[in-house]
């Protein structure tokens, strides 16, 4: 898909496309055999899915060692097994997390260094339902093939150094019930695409560099708990949203919000 993965990408020694390629073919003892069958069959899950997350090592600098846990990354075990469970005062799974079918539903790693930037292959995960990327270094532009995860109920991205405008495509995460995006570097407006988001109950703005007015809030107000905007460029004049509507809304952060 050329979305995803073009030729000259894989032809370039430097590209974590290459690095990963390179990998599950020489590098990779687990010795999985490339599938001849069709798309979306076991073998094909597993291969591609092994390829993509080997991707994502590279362009986040996992190989030079500046994750903080590896979670088993690269090793001849399962992708399923790329992971750590963490008991520290409640059960969590850090790393990969997958069905019974083997295919991946989570990745958590948060707070674990994880720099370079988002890739489009993790576009591919179609069964992908959490992605908690939270309190890392990462950069640059949101991939639109991430809005082919149409399943996703939960993205944390919270604290990182992401850059951007808003992205329309998060509107298709219909079940989507936390979107947390604070403390980066986006601008733009809240798309009007968002007002679909009909399921989220947890919205984190807060902490960036958003402008526009408020009232598309209104189409997704049923469920918010939560609701972070401030330090941010906000021109709706605030008395003007109809906060009736957000009947459920525990907290609410509005600090350091401009208004005009």
């Amino acid at each position: 898909d050329n979305q995803h993965v073009q030729k000259d990408q894989l032809a370039d020694v430097l590209s974590h496309q290459y690095k990963a390629a390179y990998w599950i073919s020489n590098l990779d003892t687990a010795q999985l055999d490339i599938p001849n069958n069709a798309v979306g069959e076991a073998d094909h899950v597993v291969f591609l899915e092994r390829y993509i997350m080997m991707a994502f090592y590279y362009a986040t600098n996992g190989s030079e060692k500046s994750w903080v846990d590896p979670y088993q990354f690269g090793t001849p075990s399962s992708v399923c097994e790329w992971n750590k469970i963490n008991d520290q005062g409640h059960y969590t799974l850090n790393g990969v997390e997958c069905n019974e079918d083997n295919s991946i539903v989570a990745i958590n790693m948060p707070s674990n260094h994880v720099s370079g930037s988002i890739i489009s292959e993790l576009g591919l995960l179609s069964n992908l339902k959490y992605l908690a990327l939270n309190h890392n270094q990462l950069g640059g532009q949101l991939p639109d093939a991430l809005g082919e995860l149409t399943s996703l109920t939960y993205l944390a991205l919270q604290y990182n150094a992401l850059t951007g405008d808003l992205a329309p495509w998060i509107g298709v995460y219909s079940d989507l019930r936390l979107l947390g995006l604070s403390n980066n570097n986006f601008g733009g407006t809240i798309p009007y695409q968002w007002n679909s988001l009909e399921s989220l109950e947890t919205l984190g703005l807060d902490d960036n560099k958003i402008g526009g007015n408020l009232t598309i809030l209104e189409s997704v107000a049923g469920n918010l708990q939560q609701l972070y905007l401030g330090n941010n460029d906000f021109t709706q004049v605030l008395h003007q949203v109809q906060w009736n509507k957000f009947f459920k809304l525990q907290e609410l952060d509005l600090s350091l919000t401009i208004t005009h």
